[in-house]
């Protein structure tokens, strides 16, 4: 995948977001810490905006970050296998034993909660991976690690 491509996805997908938001330029740039020319720029293709800029319009408006860099959705597909399932299990309970150990008591966590949870970690680590292997392709240890998690 070229940077041309990457840069007219980003921008077209900033300029959605924002009128999706009923945002001006001024209140999105603000948002994101920006000045407003800069922002400008990375509507127009201008300029790229930084992974720092990615992570906040990521997690502020919910937005998949292969679209969002890429220019097409995650197919979301959801197959993880024992290890990260048991993996995943593990976290929780640790996150469990933080909070009883902070005097907050067990949290309740349902099923259901778990289930979302479970699938929302494993598209994050995807994303992230893909991400990050975008802007550096040198695979590292953790990198194979989690892609074969999913066979």
């Amino acid at each position: 995948m070229d940077n041309d491509n990457i840069n007219i996805n980003i921008g077209d997908c900033l300029k959605k977001i924002r009128i999706e938001h009923n945002l001006k330029q001024t209140e999105l740039a603000e948002i994101l810490g920006v000045k407003r020319s800069t922002y400008s720029n990375y509507e127009q293709n201008l300029r790229e905006p930084s992974l720092k800029i990615l992570s906040i319009l990521v997690q502020k408006y919910n937005i998949d970050l292969n679209e969002l860099i890429g220019g097409k959705p995650n197919d979301n597909s959801f197959n993880p296998n024992k290890d990260f399932v048991d993996a995943f299990g593990e976290l929780l309970q640790e996150y469990s034993n933080h909070e009883i150990n902070k005097g907050n008591g067990a949290p309740y966590i349902s099923d259901t909660d778990e289930a979302y949870l479970l699938k929302m970690f494993y598209v994050l680590t995807k994303n992230f991976l893909e991400y990050r292997n975008l802007i550096n392709p040198t695979s590292s240890y953790l990198e194979r690690l989690i892609k074969n998690l999913d066979k």
